[in-house]
């Protein structure tokens, strides 16, 4: 074990597609940053047989806390870095828990339209499972060896389904409690619907227990069309110097968005009273 002080660690958080990867991207060019990507089952220690991500204060134990301040603590000492990154799309439905972990944790909370959101999960809903992920996993040892029988039987189920059946919509992303029944009553885009919305609504809840100082918002389309504007608020929220290879990097990781199709049009009108009132209340 390393030490374990951490300089304001950093953790963005945002639902599943929106923009958490791309924020993580640049940030990470960054000479002070060791970025963390997604990983998520070290969160979930001490607790692997859940069905949901929820996880709340109650169970941050000592145990608990000194495991994943030490596996973070680890991390920062491998790359020889002095500021923690992390990015893991189900820490929404944690982020008091984080807080426990580690009091002076900076969160980045970045939205996006839920539906542009909702057509980017349902195409990683019925896709074959990403193996840079599987095997990105494989090599971090996040899941520690007594916890891996835990898994064993969801891995079974869902990433060979997956890789066999992709268009069935087996569970994809972060777990809201109760996303396998909803799932089984509904159709895969109104899952990745209540997905967004369950992610959105928990986080901002979460949010609302941390001090005001150590949250920033900002949206993925600003950081889309004004890279560098939203990049200066990061850093100076970051305490970060502001650094050129982060700008520069803005070039290979942010594509132009396209116009809506026929077909996602369609989608769209289908889903939108479900989601009309959050799209209202984050200014969409």
């Amino acid at each position: 074990m390393q030490n374990q002080k951490f300089d304001k660690p950093l953790f963005i958080i945002g639902a599943a597609r929106s923009g958490t990867t791309l924020l993580g991207e640049l940030m990470s060019h960054h000479p002070d940053i060791a970025y963390w990507l997604e990983p998520k089952y070290i969160w979930r220690y001490g607790n692997a047989s859940a069905k949901s991500d929820l996880r709340d204060e109650s169970q941050a134990s000592y145990k608990v806390i000194n495991y994943i301040r030490t596996k973070f603590s680890d991390f920062l000492y491998a790359n020889n870095k002095s500021r923690l990154l992390e990015k893991t799309p189900s820490n929404v439905f944690r982020i008091p828990f984080i807080l426990k972990v580690f009091p002076s944790a900076h969160f980045i909370y970045i939205v996006r339209d839920g539906r542009d959101v909702m057509l980017s999960a349902e195409s990683k809903w019925t896709s074959k499972p990403d193996r840079s992920a599987l095997i990105r996993r494989l090599v971090s040892w996040e899941i520690p060896l007594r916890e891996w029988s835990k898994y064993l039987y969801g891995f079974l189920r869902d990433v060979p389904g997956r890789l066999l059946f992709p268009k069935r919509g087996f569970i994809w992303g972060p777990y809201f409690e109760g996303i396998q029944e909803y799932r089984n009553s509904h159709s895969i885009l109104e899952t990745c619907t209540k997905q967004w919305l369950e992610s959105v609504k928990t986080a901002e809840k979460g949010l609302n227990k941390v001090p005001k100082s150590q949250v920033l918002k900002i949206k993925y389309e600003d950081l889309v069309s004004q890279p560098e504007s939203v990049l200066m608020k990061i850093f100076e929220f970051s305490s970060l110097e502001y650094d050129n290879k982060v700008w520069r990097a803005k070039f290979k990781h942010i594509k132009p968005r396209k116009a809506y199709t026929e077909e996602e049009k369609e989608k769209i009108n289908k889903i939108y009273p479900m989601i009309e009132d959050k799209l209202h209340d984050l200014g969409y």
